[in-house]
């Protein structure tokens, strides 16, 4: 795509984006949870679905605008028409607050924990640095011809890096802009989770995760899709209050635990979900183009039969293995070193769809000559030479 054309359609984008914002705070935000908010939404719905085809030339920007604005921004704003999620929070005292958190994608802290907040420059130093780790591989990848297995494991972290750029891009504005309301990092250490559910409940992409609970798991095991009561800020503050009850059926706040089968469909329910909307944004990266394996689709699928086993070999492990052998270093280790081995393992099905549309490959190059064109503005062009 020319820069030129690119510029072009990305000031078109984010005028259409301006208008819906302003659409979304004064209409849909007023309303009351329900059918109205919901047929409300649809306009917002419709336009940022189709966000990415402003940029549908590009693998890395459709990609990105499919994360942040098709998924992140409709997902909440869906389970706002419901009175839940991120746009429900008691802390969004001002209209700016509330499309900003709508927008952006940066969500509250889960559970309403107290995090430590670090300081602006922090923040700046962490996306700098993740920035210049995908800058890094993206040179490798581009430049070295790697065994498979190393450039999967290239492409984990490449992965693990851009996912957290998108997500984390918008924090330093998010604090200043929802000043009080703690933001959720989007990664929390995935490489330290001691189980896939920890994998992807607490640590890896959070913002995901955090929507996805409020749009499918949430609505599942509650039996309802509006709140019941969504009708002020103190419904809001009890929700959060026991997100982690209804997550992990510990039964806080007076919350009933889900019965297992409930629970099991409201897993499954979200994986199902969030492979639907991998394979979308496969779409935009192949170009527009169906790779029709579905192997993507499969292996998000095949994550919550992961977790079941996982879970019922723990639950037997309690019962034959010495408590303080469980909590010793070593089995903490072991734990770790078993997850990431079976989500790397099972991410063959992730990589294999990206390679046999070429989407990789064009999203390295894309990066790649976006390095060397600015390099060369900046009178360096020899720093990336091959």
């Amino acid at each position: 795509m020319d820069p030129s054309d690119l510029f072009h359609r990305l000031l078109q984008l984010h005028g259409l984006l301006l208008a819906t914002f302003a659409y979304c705070v004064f209409v849909v935000r007023p309303l009351q949870p329900g059918w109205h908010r919901l047929v409300a939404s649809l306009p917002a719905f419709v336009v940022f679905s189709l966000s990415p085809f402003f940029v549908k030339d590009s693998a890395v920007l459709s990609s990105g605008i499919g994360l942040t604005i098709l998924w992140v921004a409709n997902f909440k704003l869906l389970a706002y028409t419901g009175g839940r999620g991120a746009l429900s929070h008691p802390g969004l005292r001002t209209p700016l607050q509330w499309g900003a958190l709508l927008v952006l994608p940066f969500f509250p802290a889960k559970n309403n924990r107290a995090l430590s907040e670090p300081s602006f420059k922090s923040v700046v130093l962490g996306l700098l640095v993740k920035l210049g780790v995908w800058l890094g591989l993206t040179g490798v990848l581009v430049s070295v011809e790697l065994s498979p297995t190393a450039r999967h494991l290239c492409y984990a972290v490449h992965f693990w890096m851009f996912v957290s750029l998108c997500l984390d891009a918008a924090m330093p504005i998010g604090r200043q802009l929802v000043a009080g309301v703690p933001l959720q990092p989007a990664m929390d250490g995935p490489y330290a989770a001691k189980s896939v559910r920890e994998f992807w409940g607490r640590r890896y992409n959070q913002i995901v995760s955090a929507t996805l609970l409020e749009t499918i798991y949430k609505p599942i095991v509650e039996g309802c899709w509006v709140v019941k009561e969504a009708a002020g800020p103190s419904a809001a503050a009890s929700a959060e209050a026991d997100d982690a009850s209804v997550k992990n059926g510990s039964g806080k706040g007076g919350k009933v635990r889900p019965r297992a089968p409930v629970a099991l469909a409201g897993l499954f329910a979200s994986f199902l979900v969030s492979g639907i909307m991998h394979e979308i944004c496969l779409w935009f990266s192949c170009g527009c183009w169906l790779e029709g394996s579905f192997r993507m689709f499969g292996f998000f699928l095949l994550q919550p039969l992961i977790i079941v086993v996982q879970d019922s070999v723990e639950a037997l492990a309690k019962n034959v293995v010495p408590e303080h052998l469980r909590n010793s270093f070593v089995t903490a280790l072991l734990q770790k070193v078993v997850t990431l081995s079976l989500v790397l393992w099972s991410a063959e099905w992730f990589w294999g769809p990206m390679e046999s549309c070429g989407a990789d490959k064009r999203g390295l190059q894309e990066v790649d000559s976006a390095m060397r064109w600015l390099l060369g503005q900046v009178g360096a062009p020899g720093l990336l030479g091959r």
